[in-house]
């Protein structure tokens, strides 16, 4: 690893090591910012898939008000980030995105006080 300082650079001697839970989580919260959901909401598992990983995600279908994206379509949105935004932020390739929607839910409505 090194380390720009300025023109020059330094070796840090080190390893960084990235557990399972730490990616998982990283996902977990990749689909619950693409689906406008909490993060108690989603479920998502990792497994290696040849070279890359495999994500299977359990969320809810968010029906928001002014959202007008199809099913399929907001499956496409979440799967689409899982792809990029994981492998940008963790430095991994995810190949395939199975998802599974688990139920609708609805915005609530504020309680007026």
């Amino acid at each position: 690893m090194t380390a720009a300082r300025g023109a020059d650079e330094v070796t840090i001697p080190g390893r960084t090591t990235i557990t399972e839970r730490a990616l998982v989580s990283l996902a977990v919260g990749v689909v619950r910012e693409a689906a406008g959901v909490s993060t108690e909401a989603v479920s998502v598992r990792l497994a290696d898939d040849r070279r890359g990983l495999r994500a299977s995600v359990e969320v809810p279908v968010a029906l928001a008000t002014g959202r007008h994206a199809t099913i399929v379509e907001r499956a496409d949105s979440v799967r689409s980030a899982v792809t990029d935004t994981f492998g940008e932020l963790s430095g991994r390739r995810i190949d395939a995105v199975d998802i599974r929607f688990t139920r609708a839910l609805r915005p609530q409505e504020g309680r007026v006080r």
